[in-house]
């Protein structure tokens, strides 16, 4: 799952695009010269084997405003041509950062739900070491190894809670993007571990 840094540098590419859209379908004192038709500015990863939708972010002109969408087709199987069928919208609005961050976290949930499924049918384990092999494996899925020491503690709580049939799937699929969505990416851990370094040479007598 990206982080919310991640997400927010997509959408201000997106954003300059879909400017660029809005100033190509203007027609002096602000008028749309001709209907303008939706342009595709990317597609989403397809998280699960078991969703037949694939999923992009266009943007549309409604007036003399752009609107970005979420939105979602068949994905055309082995032999056949690409469907003809208008895709479903699945969000829309003015800020492209919430319709792509709302992209990213579906597909997530798709993902973990797909990845959690067996654990979450699974008959109680036979042995202490069943119980660890399971825990170590979901923990893998859920990539806690990218969280900070204490989110990682509260992690393995909820995981085990989720193996002991105590926290539903959904609950700890909903945490667990939470979680992953507000962790720091290796470049922003990196420039804060260099400014509390210089912070502290600063202050050394």
């Amino acid at each position: 799952m990206k982080t919310l840094h991640e997400i927010q540098v997509e959408a201000r590419q997106l954003t300059v695009l879909g400017q660029q859209y809005r100033e190509e379908h203007r027609h002096g004192e602000g008028r749309v010269a001709v209907a303008a038709v939706a342009l595709e500015l990317t597609r989403l990863p397809q998280a699960s084997a078991l969703v037949h939708e694939e999923r992009s972010i266009d943007v549309v002109m409604r007036g003399d405003a752009v609107f970005y969408r979420l939105v979602e087709r068949e994905a055309p199987r082995a032999g056949d041509l690409p469907s003809a069928d208008a895709p479903t919208v699945v969000m829309i609005g003015d800020s492209v950062f919430d319709v792509l961050r709302a992209g990213y976290e579906l597909a997530e949930e798709e993902r973990l739900a797909d990845r959690l499924a067996p654990y979450a049918d699974r008959d109680a384990p036979s042995a202490e070491s069943d119980a660890g092999e399971a825990a170590a494996e979901v923990e893998a899925i859920l990539e806690t190894d990218q969280l900070s020491p204490s989110n990682q503690l509260r992690m393995r709580a909820e995981i085990g809670a989720f193996l002991d049939g105590r926290l539903e799937a959904n609950d700890l699929i909903a945490r667990t993007i939470a979680r992953q969505c507000h962790r720091e990416g290796p470049r922003e851990a990196q420039l804060e571990g260099l400014a509390a370094r210089h912070t502290l040479s600063i202050g050394e007598p």
